[in-house]
């Protein structure tokens, strides 16, 4: 797990590869853990695919993490969790802010989302154009937004091609009872 601060001082990385089918917690970042903040970078002309909690700047975010103030222009796909940013925002005190994804974002199970696949934390402010694709729980920001997951001021303006159910402009399904 990554804890710590990374600032890419809005540079991109670019050339980024990764082809595993039984990979988990696949991006820039695997796996960003308690306390640790990406911000400042952007994901370029890179492909990731992989089986589980897969994001072009972090597979997943835990517990009071941040990835603010980044980008992914490149592909993304994999089974479940496939975000454009981030895979798994996967804690009620973690964040996504300031992010966008114009890369296409696929998923060949559910909860695909242009930046976020299963969102348990805070999306704010962040936009997607680019195209998304998945079976169930496809959303254009989100594609399931658990129970303490919020959404604010956030918008999509790319394809969004669901194949089952669940299938929303900003967010596929929404598990959030209030």
């Amino acid at each position: 797990q990554y804890t710590g601060t990374f600032d890419g001082g809005r540079h991109t990385v670019r050339g980024l590869y990764l082809n595993n089918i039984w990979a988990y917690y696949v991006g820039l970042f695997g796996y960003v853990g308690d306390g640790g903040k990406v911000q400042y970078v952007g994901i370029i002309a890179s492909y990731f695919n992989a089986y589980d909690n897969v994001g072009g700047v972090a597979g997943c975010i835990d517990e009071h993490s941040t990835v603010e103030n980044c980008h992914n222009t490149s592909s993304v796909s994999g089974n479940y969790g496939v975000g454009g940013v981030v895979g798994s925002n996967s804690s009620e005190y973690s964040m996504v802010t300031n992010c966008y994804n114009t890369g296409t974002v696929t998923g060949n199970y559910k909860s695909v989302g242009g930046i976020v696949g299963v969102n348990y934390g805070t999306i704010t402010n962040c936009y997607n154009t680019g195209t998304v694709t998945g079976n169930y729980d496809v959303g254009g920001v989100v594609g399931f937004n658990g129970k303490f997951g919020m959404v604010n001021n956030c918008y999509n303006t790319g394809t969004i091609i669901g194949n089952d159910r669940n299938v929303g402009g900003v967010v596929g399904s929404n598990g959030k009872t209030n």
